[in-house]
């Protein structure tokens, strides 16, 4: 073998004997030991200058360590001074700056102190870690630099993995993380796979201050572009809003978040998201007690989805699933439903058994909408709207005979295919029914093709058109008797006062008003009025003030009846009159051709103005004959 041959295997096997804890090897110079995997592949190769020793302990003044790929070139380079190679223990240690880089230079490390261990290709730095990383681009833009700080890093090379510890802090040009550990998943060779930052998570933008904060947070590259995933008591908050989650998933490059279970979504009330999401309704929003102008809007989901605008500004689109409330936690009342959808700038869409309430109201339909540019909610398909109407039962129904009041919960349930509250005011369309209700009880109906009613907070007026029929059921008076009550006619209207009383009742279009009273037994006392327009005007103890019948007016009671084309009636004097040609028409004949038919209420008795014309069947009694005319 000539002498070259023999100087290399000399040099071979004096370092396979050092690597073997061979000891009383002398070292001087270049030193390198080969790192070879089971298989006998190259892993990695250590070496060193100005090596000096002899043992198991070789000082090297710089040493360097480089991991190679499947195709043997280098992917991975270690750089240190000062360092000593153990081959007992086979490690590397220096108290000096370390440099570690990759091939592509995505990945560049520095820090003071470090280990590296043979067997298992682990590395420690122990101080003053920094760190250079690029992360993959997004579309065609240059990928992005990453900077880690942190106390410690550990790199294990075979799992791919970058852990650094201590004080840790990563920033780029748009946020900085904080957090006690943090993990580079995939560096060290193919590129960044995924980071993982645990421990007391503290995630800052830079743009807009929005911030927040979990357990952990894992961020990865999909074909959404960037993804932060953050679990463990996760929350945000940005621009006035905040939110809480199980599970938040921030979309850096969709600019969307995501947040799943028990998720929670709060905004200012004023201007910004809230304005779509509470601003209007179906009525005016209750206040609190202590109205303040820092108050919030609350959503709570089973599941949140937010799109965000490009740069600060309100949501673009929020969308809210599963068990999903939207309420202003200082007042009673909000919406419920199953999925809302808010979208910018200003439209909320309530579905899945949607419910909006406050104050009392409460409304339902298949689908619930706000827009708030129009300043318009709707409630469409299979609307129910209930308007609390304190009162009302004794104002309207009940008399001064009337049973004392036992009612409450005292509402109006209107159901229509649509409803719409919009100034102040709530329009119902086709086949509409509005039920009294007074608890369970049912005390009365309206039906009709449209109905507007005005309400702020408290009902001021209601007006029906189209074949409306406004009907009493049975009301007990205290002395057991019963009265039922029922109006006909093309349009009703209502107006009352603000102590919710009935102030004015008009009613038009051939119209029909029916009172049947039931004394006991098959005992029925029925009175009926016809006209083409009757109105009442009432005091404020449900008194009749006055009221006014006209056109072609008609008015029976049992066998007796009167016509006429003006009736007026006044409580001032109790005189009823009727002008107009009246005619009356009873058992024991007809009377006609007076200017004026009277009736006082309070004696019961009835007189002619002017003279008349009378045609008997039979001639009434001398006692009964005072009391039925009286003509002059």
């Amino acid at each position: 073998m000539k002498p070259i041959g023999w100087l290399l295997l000399g040099g071979l096997l004096a370092l396979a004997a050092l690597a073997q804890n061979t000891r009383g090897v002398r070292v001087r110079g270049t030193f390198e030991v080969l790192i070879l995997d089971e298989q006998s592949r190259r892993v990695a190769l250590l070496s060193g200058q100005g090596a000096q020793g002899v043992g198991n302990r070789v000082p090297l003044n710089v040493a360097r360590l480089d991991y190679f790929g499947e195709r043997g070139l280098t992917n991975l380079s270690v750089i240190g001074t000062n360092c000593v190679y153990d081959a007992g223990e086979q490690t590397v240690t220096s108290p000096d700056p370390l440099k570690i880089v990759t091939a592509d230079e995505r990945l560049q490390i520095e820090g003071r102190g470090f280990t590296w261990w043979r067997t298992n290709n682990h590395l420690v730095i122990s101080n003053d870690v920094t760190t250079r990383l690029l992360r993959p681009p997004v579309g065609t833009n240059a990928p992005v630099p990453l900077f880690i700080r942190a106390g410690r890093l550990e790199l294990f090379y075979h799992a791919n993995e970058v852990a650094y510890s201590r004080s840790v802090r990563v920033e780029d040009p748009a946020a900085q993380l904080n957090c006690a550990e943090f993990t580079v998943y995939g560096a060290l060779t193919g590129g960044v796979q995924r980071l993982v930052a645990r421990g007391s998570v503290e995630l800052v933008n830079h743009a807009d201050g929005g911030r927040a904060t979990c357990s952990e947070a894992i961020y990865h590259h999909t074909a959404e572009g960037e993804v932060i995933e953050l679990t463990g008591d996760p929350r945000w908050s940005d621009g006035g809003r905040s939110g809480s989650a199980d599970r938040i998933t921030l979309y850096q490059t969709a600019r969307r978040i995501l947040a799943l279970g028990q998720a929670r979504l709060t905004l200012p009330r004023t201007g910004g998201d809230a304005t779509g999401l509470m601003g209007l309704g179906f009525a005016p929003l209750a206040k609190s007690a202590n109205e303040t102008t820092n108050r919030l809007i609350e959503v709570l989901a089973g599941m949140l989805e937010i799109d965000l605008p490009p740069t600060n500004g309100p949501a673009r689109r929020i969308v809210a699933t599963t068990n999903v409330v939207i309420r202003d936690p200082a007042v009673p009342g909000g919406a419920t439903a199953g999925r809302a959808e808010y979208q910018a700038p200003g439209r909320l869409d309530l579905t899945d058994n949607p419910v909006w309430s406050s104050a009392g109201t409460q409304v339902r339909a298949e689908l619930l909408s706000f827009n708030a540019l129009r300043q318009m909610a709707s409630a469409l398909t299979n609307a129910v709207v209930r308007l609390p109407v304190a009162r009302l039962r004794e104002r309207f129904f009940g008399d001064t005979n009337a049973a004392p009041a036992t009612f409450t919960n005292e509402v109006i349930e209107i159901r229509s295919d649509f409803a719409t509250y919009q100034d102040t005011t709530l329009r119902f369309g086709e086949q509409v029914r509005a039920v009294f209700l007074s608890g369970d009880d049912q005390l009365g109906e309206l039906t009709c093709r449209s109905l507007g009613v005005t309400y702020s907070n408290r009902v001021q007026a209601l007006r029906a058109t189209g074949a409306v029929v406004a009907e009493q059921f049975p009301l007990r008076r205290a002395d057991g008797t019963e009265i039922r009550r029922r109006v006909r006619g093309e349009t009703f209207a209502v107006t009352f006062t603000p102590q919710e009383t009935i102030e004015s009742v008009l009613a038009e279009g051939d119209v029909t008003a029916l009172q049947e009273e039931r004394t006991g037994g098959t005992n029925v006392i029925r009175k009926e009025l016809l006209a083409q327009q009757a109105a009442a005007w009432f005091g404020p103890t449900n008194h009749l003030r006055s009221a006014r019948a006209s056109g072609n007016v008609v008015f029976v009671a049992g066998h007796r009846s009167v016509t006429g084309e003006t009736a007026v009636y006044s409580d001032d004097d109790g005189l009823a009159r009727l002008t107009g040609n009246p005619v009356a028409l009873l058992p024991e004949g007809r009377v006609s051709g007076a200017e004026e038919f009277i009736w006082d209420s309070r004696s019961n008795r009835y007189r002619v103005k002017g003279a008349f014309r009378s045609q008997w069947t039979q001639i009434p009694g001398l006692t009964n004959l005072p009391k039925l005319l009286i003509g002059n």
